[in-house]
């Protein structure tokens, strides 16, 4: 039976795929739990880079799933620890940059396991639309409620002294409106 590079659905729960590593040319169908997949790429451990580990940890032996980027990283940082192999070494083989292999060890080194994760990147809250700044707003629009949004902003920047966009205003209280809203009871 012939599978595309997409994969191919056996009904089970389980995608076959082919997988080529530019490292390893031959082609080869794996078994994939597709349940396992989306759990993986849930909790933030899926390996997109699966073909690039070339262990024979991962290569050889059913135990070591190849996609679990988790369990790739410990692997690499524990051959390295206990000197099975150098940082060069253990990064060609388990696909990542030597850079990346620092980087996962300072990961590891702060936070364990959990250091492991992929960690979402970016800010994780407003910056100048912070609760202050939104409460302050509203007490104007409780004020005067015909005033416009461009007005709310001038007045933002004379008393607090923040330059905020009128977008930046609007997505804060989008958010506060949809939170309020998923906690109304029915």
């Amino acid at each position: 039976m012939e599978f595309t590079d997409a994969g191919h659905f056996n009904g089970l729960g389980m995608m076959a795929v082919r997988q080529a590593c530019s490292r390893h040319p031959r082609k080869e169908v794996i078994l994939i739990n597709t349940e396992k997949i989306e759990t993986l790429r849930a909790n933030g451990s899926y390996n997109r880079h699966a073909a690039a580990v070339a262990s024979p940890l991962f290569t050889d032996s059913a135990h070591f799933d190849p996609y679990d980027l988790v369990q790739v990283k410990y692997e690499m940082l524990r051959a390295v620890m206990l000197n099975e192999m150098t940082v060069t070494e253990a990064s060609r083989q388990f696909g990542f940059s030597r850079a990346a292999y620092y980087k996962v060890e300072k990961g590891f080194d702060a936070a364990g396991v959990n250091g492991l994760f992929l960690q979402k990147t970016g800010p994780k809250a407003a910056v100048k639309a912070t609760e202050e700044i939104l409460r302050f707003a509203d007490g104007l629009r409780e004020a005067d409620p015909g005033i416009t949004n461009d007005r709310i902003i001038e007045e933002i920047q004379a008393q607090k002294g923040i330059t905020l966009h009128k977008r930046s205003l609007q997505r804060e209280w989008s958010k506060k409106k949809h939170s309020r809203a998923g906690n109304d009871p029915l």
